[in-house]
């Protein structure tokens, strides 16, 4: 039996980014490369993307829908929501009146607010529906593989450096934190700079609950992209660039330059070099979540009920000027 899916949301994550040789980078195009899943319905109200999909998929017009207005509540396998986070609750409240999924896959952030995303957690429970939220370096195989490496070492110090948004950028970076080293102690802000569309870069401190120091640190006035992790273990620096596509390790040798000190070797690369962000990738975890949910690497409603909770600490521990404790994950 095939995966019956609908998609809400045919911008460009929903349908129109184009791929390439190398990836794809919207929800259409990897789930019609997977012979696991089949198209039940394509919805957005905007009425020039779905003559545009027409036009460029050949597709039926009888597959698309600009609303939610059928007879009786539909049981399918799977809807993916890939519109915008704002009203994100009440999107998927009035989803679920037309639709009943087994899963339903939330593009990131899970809402634009921890109180939001709070309801659509409880909404998810109530309705005994399985939610996950579309953190793309959760299977990436590279970064997979270089989790698996790390195993249960605990590094001592973490460096992040992000520009593009706290929530946009921010936002999976605290998605593997939370995925690689577990749940966060307490957060205290340090500084900021808004950016347009609602978001800011923030600079802030994070203690993890396994006493692992991490500096969240906002880079601005720069002409490039800026998404780097550094993990600074006893003996050795793990490093994640541009987005986690690129993964190098440097290790202690003998100072090449001072007498009984010891300092980095050159970086080499570890693990897989791949591209972040191939849905192909996100459809064949999914089509092992239907099989096996407890074993599945895709981040919980849960887990991103937590990650906006980080965010909204951050935001008061700036206005109150001091550090904001966590609440574990429930």
């Amino acid at each position: 039996m095939k995966i019956k899916t609908v998609i809400v949301g045919l911008g460009k994550i929903g349908a129109l980014n184009e791929p390439s040789k190398k990836v794809i980078r919207n929800h259409l195009d990897a789930l019609i490369s997977n012979n696991n899943f089949e198209i039940h319905k394509l919805i957005d109200k905007d009425k020039n993307k779905i003559k545009e999909l027409i036009r460029i998929k050949k597709f039926p017009e009888s597959l698309f829908a600009k609303d939610l207005r059928i007879p009786k509540k539909e049981c399918i396998d799977l809807l993916v929501l890939s519109t915008p986070p704002k009203n994100r609750y009440n999107q998927i409240n009035k989803l679920l009146k037309a639709y009943h999924p087994k899963i339903l896959l939330i593009e990131k952030p899970l809402s634009n607010s921890h109180c939001d995303a709070l309801k659509i957690k409880k909404l998810l429970e109530k309705k005994k529906i399985n939610g996950y939220v579309n953190f793309t370096r959760r299977y990436n195989l590279g970064l997979k593989q270089v989790k698996n490496f790390i195993k249960n070492e605990i590094p001592k110090h973490i460096n992040i450096k992000y520009n593009n948004g706290f929530i946009n950028y921010g936002s999976h970076m605290l998605d593997l934190l939370l995925d690689w080293f577990g749940e966060i102690d307490y957060v205290k802000y340090i500084d900021s700079e808004n950016l347009k569309e609602n978001d800011c870069n923030v600079s802030f401190f994070c203690k993890m609950k396994k006493k692992i120091n991490v500096i969240f640190q906002r880079i601005s006035g720069v002409d490039f992209d800026q998404f780097e992790i550094e993990v600074f273990f006893k003996n050795k620096v793990i490093l994640l660039r541009n987005g986690g596509a690129e993964k190098y390790i440097c290790k202690i040798i003998k100072s090449k330059h001072y007498k009984n000190y010891d300092h980095l070797g050159d970086y080499h690369k570890l693990m897989k070099q791949d591209l972040v962000g191939d849905l192909k990738e996100l459809y064949k975890e999914l089509y092992r979540t239907f099989s096996n949910p407890k074993k599945s690497v895709l981040s919980t409603v849960e887990e991103s009920c937590y990650n906006m909770q980080v965010i909204s600490k951050v935001v008061e521990s700036k206005k109150k000027n001091n550090k904001q404790k966590i609440k574990k994950i429930i």
